[in-house]
């Protein structure tokens, strides 16, 4: 294990430890990431990327039409906002302004990967080990969440049973996703799950309502309220809510209003395969635990 991993040893399986400092000849495995063409997160993307890059997985991306995607430029660098603005989202921790998330953008923009992306509809996905679903808030990224084409994918990634990753409005695509042996359901009907939560939405929003606009409603449907409702096939939130209540599938996790970049401190939910995290503050730890969940399929193949 390379030395910037040793803080890591208490959040990191035995399995995977052994895993990674197996020094014989092991398979490589890729990922797929598909995004927009603009206003991905640059955390949830570029940092998770550049984790998994650690550990010698092999990243591709994937947009609609095979165009280089463009982070959401707010978030990373504060282009185009106020001076109001600017204080707000660095009070909130909306900025990306880590020096390593921003050298993992710079380091992203580098990769021929991801200059040179697959098309949605060209991706094959047996091709891949693991799919990764990043966020993004900006309208922008409706593109990407709304795409039935990309659903199709997921749902086909999903059926070969292999590790999916999933932050933030990410796991609002993979909740959108039907079963492909039953289209009447979300691929994650049963399963534990979180996202961004109500708390954490409704929070960004009042307080930048005044400066931005709708910039943090991306949707009418909260975040949470539309995965819950789509992993339970309820009607509508009242629903959903009550029966949450009884199985307890969703998950909201600890109190979350900041980033605190100690991985003990994040919070992500485990079921089976299946991967989710709330917000950029959970990226360091999804993407390490995805990471593992990669090892683990690459070990046992």
């Amino acid at each position: 294990m390379s030395t910037s991993m040793e803080h890591l040893k208490n959040v990191i399986i035995p399995e995977t430890l052994e895993f990674m400092s197996d020094k014989t000849s092991k398979p490589l495995r890729t990922v797929l990431f598909p995004i927009p063409d603009k206003d991905f997160d640059p955390t949830e993307t570029a940092f998770a990327w550049s984790i998994l890059k650690k550990y010698g997985y092999e990243c591709h991306f994937a947009t609609e039409d095979g165009n280089v995607g463009v982070t959401d430029l707010a978030i990373l660098n504060n282009e185009g906002l106020s001076f109001a603005a600017k204080t707000m989202f660095s009070m909130l921790g909306l900025t990306a302004k880590e020096d390593f998330v921003q050298k993992a953008y710079e380091d992203l923009t580098k990769d021929e990967h991801f200059l040179h992306p697959l098309s949605w509809k060209t991706v094959d996905v047996k091709n891949y080990d693991g799919l990764y679903c990043s966020g993004g808030h900006a309208w922008g990224v409706k593109q990407y969440l709304g795409s039935e084409e990309l659903q199709r994918k997921v749902s086909e990634f999903w059926s070969l049973d292999r590790p999916v990753a999933a932050i933030c409005h990410g796991v609002l695509l993979v909740a959108r996703s039907k079963l492909l042996n039953d289209q009447s359901k979300s691929v994650l009907t049963g399963k534990r799950v979180t996202c961004l939560t109500n708390f954490q939405e409704w929070t960004a929003y009042y307080a930048t309502g005044l400066m931005v606009g709708n910039m943090f409603r991306t949707y009418e449907e909260t975040t949470q309220d539309e995965v819950t409702r789509l992993m339970y096939n309820a009607p509508n939130k009242e629903e959903a809510t009550k029966q949450d209540q009884i199985q307890k599938l969703f998950d909201v996790g600890p109190p979350a209003y900041k980033k605190i970049w100690q991985i003990q401190e994040q919070f992500v939910v485990e079921d089976g395969n299946f991967l989710s995290a709330r917000w950029p503050g959970d990226t360091m730890l999804i993407a390490h635990r995805f990471a593992q969940k990669l090892a683990m399929y690459n070990k046992n193949q």
